[in-house]
């Protein structure tokens, strides 16, 4: 694991990813797990679209909401753009604008 990532981990674990969405997360019945991991499978980042690539750190968060179970993903890149948006939102709204240009 890269020890320098653990010093930014906190600060991503401590944004809000869903805060100004429709809804925003006032609708949550709760969050049941919001923590940082090492992925071992991959998967699909909930913000970029982009890759979750095996051996690299990312936040994985299961929550109930509206009665549903969710599960979310996002990939070390948006990890750390949620970690430094207070000083950088560039980082984080440049990736947003990824899934978006996917998405049309």
């Amino acid at each position: 694991m890269n020890k320098s990532a653990l010093r930014w981990e906190h600060l991503c674990l401590a944004d809000d990813p869903f805060d100004g969405d429709y809804g925003g997360s006032g609708n949550s019945d709760g969050v049941l797990s919001d923590k940082m991991v090492t992925n071992l499978k991959g998967g699909t980042c909930s913000t970029c679209g982009g890759p979750c690539e095996p051996g690299t750190r990312n936040r994985v968060r299961s929550e109930v909401y509206d009665g549903e179970f969710m599960r979310f993903r996002w990939c070390i890149h948006c990890c750390f753009g949620m970690a430094v948006y207070p000083l950088r939102p560039s980082i984080l709204d440049r990736r947003i604008g990824q899934r978006n240009a996917h998405d049309q």
